[in-house]
């Protein structure tokens, strides 16, 4: 869900994102678990930023990437490369022992 443009949640977790990145991660998690291509991508930034479509280079995605794993640190997900053809958002399962810990500190707590 985009929120104002900035604000994503996902996996029940809010994460401001400015617009270009919080716009590229709404396009990956709705492909969730499929990757998309590079120019899908730079499709993606030419029509939240009005670019012209050859206008961002396909380094500009592996910056806003990369940023976009340090904010994601911490949480089940991750954007990864898939090489040759575009990137991917990982979502790693939660592990049952994990689930039961957390739900026994939010009894606590």
């Amino acid at each position: 869900m985009l929120d104002n443009g900035a604000a994503v949640i996902a996996d029940k977790v809010r994460y401001n994102f400015p617009i270009v990145k919080g716009a590229l991660f709404l396009a990956l998690y709705n492909k969730h678990p499929s990757p998309m291509t590079h120019d899908a991508l730079l499709d993606v930034i030419a029509h939240t930023k009005n670019y012209p479509l050859d206008e961002p280079g396909r380094r500009v995605l592996s910056v806003h990437f990369c940023l976009m794993n340090q904010t994601l640190r911490g949480s089940r997900m991750r954007i990864k490369p898939v090489w040759g053809f575009g990137y991917e958002l990982d979502i790693q399962p939660i592990n049952a022992g994990e689930a039961n810990k957390n739900s026994n500190k939010r009894k606590r707590g």
